[in-house]
């Protein structure tokens, strides 16, 4: 967002078209001078297009009383004022298609040269009766391209020039219009804006009933799978059945509980990792429940929250490595304990670590060669979908250390 300047709209976005109409050189300097003054103050190059009621020198001057600093500005060349008749009026002709490449160009300058983007202002008083449908069109083309750029433009136009279906015609060709009631400026946002922004918002609040039916749908899909794997498991008494039945529902209800997560969230963007981490942390101490008394501890020093994308392999890595450590670091402990601490630093850095204190992992065993099945699962989630690495180390226990960088998928 950038501050616009004008306090009773606030910032806005780039890709801003508004139009302003005018009576007096008041009028105008009354909404510019703040206008053009944010924008130089926030790295932005400005560029003024005069037309009557102002040449360019009484504009700089009017600048130059309003701005303070105006000078070194315009001195360094990050404000530029120039006649209407040397920026729409090349060879005394309009060409909508040269001036809107123009803007274009500009704006490429003004960014290689280090600026955020820019922020210009053109008055269409010169515009004649022979050039207003042309000149219409290119309004109009303006406020179909702009969203697609760093800029933001105000189009200034003379009321006592305008006649109403004039003033019609350029508020439905600009998002919102800036006009004087009773000594005070207000906005009004053209019936084209609402009527899209009302689109928008009903489109988007399908799209959200959908998704939570796609997710709930999904969460119980999972979890009807899950429960017929316990199902089956208790109807044999085959050992190695009964651990592949449950691995394979603890990997199911990992995603299930994404997925019901997402389902009751408002954000169908991002996974709190923490709520996540604790519900399968309960849930694999529940599967893999034996006499042995072992706690599972939580640490979460920042809120980590993850895209899906990056949720699901990390939760199901997650889920082996806590089963792997349920499973076989307690064989020779009545008791024990599970740390599992996950943080994110500022550069968007995940770091998780999962250490017990048991009999650690044999030392024949090499994360990045082993077969196993789950140890492997871990490797390729980690390495080839997370894009992270992964690391052992055996002390006092077994730490398992993952470490990747936060996906900007979703977000």
């Amino acid at each position: 967002m950038r501050k616009l300047g004008i306090g009773f709209i606030g910032d806005v976005p780039w890709g801003t078209h508004f139009c302003q109409f005018y009576q007096t050189k008041e009028d105008l300097i009354d909404i510019l001078a703040p206008y053009f003054k944010a924008g130089l103050e926030n790295n932005e190059f400005c560029m003024w297009v005069t037309s009557e009621p102002f040449s360019e020198k009484e504009a700089r001057e009017a600048m130059s009383n309003a701005v303070p600093d105006f000078d070194q500005y315009l001195k360094r060349g990050q404000i530029e004022i120039v006649p209407h008749t040397g920026w729409y009026l090349k060879d005394g002709v309009f060409n909508l298609k040269r001036v809107l490449n123009a803007w274009i160009n500009k704006l490429n300058q003004a960014v290689a040269r280090g600026y955020d983007g820019i922020r210009i202002t053109g008055n269409a008083a010169w515009v004649e009766e022979r050039d207003w449908r042309n000149f219409a069109e290119y309004e109009e083309e303006v406020n179909n391209v702009i969203g697609k750029y760093r800029m933001i433009a105000i189009c200034s136009y003379s009321l006592d020039k305008c006649g109403a279906s004039d003033v019609i015609d350029v508020v439905s060709k600009h998002q919102s219009a800036l006009v004087r009631r009773g000594g005070k400026w207000e906005l009004i946002e053209s019936s084209e804006r609402k009527r899209a922004e009302e689109q928008i918002k009903a489109s988007l609040k399908e799209k959200e009933v959908l998704l939570k039916e796609i997710y709930h749908r999904v969460k119980n899909n999972l979890q009807v799978v899950s429960s017929l794997l316990d199902m089956r498991s208790m109807r044999t008494h085959n050992q190695e059945a009964i651990d592949l039945l449950t691995e394979a529902r603890a990997k199911i209800h990992t995603m299930a509980l994404i997925h019901g997560q997402l389902y009751r969230s408002d954000r169908f963007d991002r996974i709190d990792m923490g709520t996540h981490i604790r519900e399968l942390a309960s849930f694999l101490s529940e599967i893999y429940f034996t006499s042995k008394r072992v706690a599972i501890d939580v640490i979460e020093p920042t809120k980590v929250y993850l895209p899906v994308t990056d949720a699901v392999p990390c939760g199901i890595a997650l889920n082996e490595v806590i089963s792997n450590a349920l499973k076989h670091a307690f064989k020779e402990r009545e008791k024990g304990t599970i740390e599992i601490f996950m943080e994110k630093s500022a550069s968007d850095t995940i770091f998780m670590r999962v250490k017990d204190d048991g009999i650690g992992m044999p030392e024949g065993v090499d994360i990045h060669r082993t077969n196993s099945l789950g140890l492997k699962l871990v490797r390729n989630l980690v390495q080839e979908q997370l894009m992270g690495k992964i690391e052992v180390e055996r002390n006092d226990g077994t730490e398992v250390t993952i470490q990747f960088n936060k996906s900007k998928k979703g977000e």
